[in-house]
């Protein structure tokens, strides 16, 4: 090899090793103003803000009750299998996002099952038995029928039978006796 050949491996080492150099120092600058940078958006984000609490499964109306921080607003009614009526299906936000005080929470809230079991009625005062059906979101609707028994005491479903499911607001034919 020649002397001139290897000045010029020389500089080429030396050259590389300079790059490296510039390389490592303007990176190392660039990673840091990047960790500022990133600080500083993030940060006032943060400050002042809350985390939305986990109102699935809870009931609505006891809910609304409790809350001090954000407002709670029914967006919506659903039938639910599996959650019982009043109960919060689901929620915008999601918990666990930061939001600020104040912020509202919109649910969706289970009307419960959308099948009804009807219930024994039959000897029941027609105001209890009216009552009983309510509950379950049916409508009683009374046929008055001749009987020895005291005026207002239920006979029986007309149309149905105990322990027969019936849809969601149908209307339960219940007679009574007239007197």
């Amino acid at each position: 090899m020649t002397k001139k050949n290897k000045y010029i491996i020389l500089i080429l080492i030396v050259f590389f090793m300079f790059l490296a150099c510039l390389y490592f120092l303007f990176n190392r600058k660039y990673q840091k103003n990047k960790k500022l940078t990133q600080n500083k958006i993030s940060e006032p984000e943060e400050v002042g803000r809350v985390i939305v609490p986990n109102l699935v499964g809870m009931n609505f109306k006891e809910e609304i009750k409790l809350v001090s921080n954000y407002n709670l607003v029914m967006i919506s009614e659903e039938f639910n299998e599996k959650i019982p009526k009043g109960s919060i299906i689901s929620q915008t936000p999601v918990s666990g996002t930061l939001v600020l005080p104040g912020f509202t929470v919109a649910a969706k809230v289970s009307k419960g099952s959308e099948i009804k079991i009807l219930p024994e009625i039959s000897g029941k005062t027609l105001a209890d038995a009216v009552y009983e059906l309510s509950l379950l979101s049916l409508v009683p609707i009374e046929i008055r029928q001749p009987n020895n028994l005291p005026e207002g005491i239920v006979l029986g479903y007309k149309y149905k039978r105990t322990g027969e499911s019936v849809r969601y607001g149908e209307k339960i034919f219940i007679i009574t006796s007239s007197g």
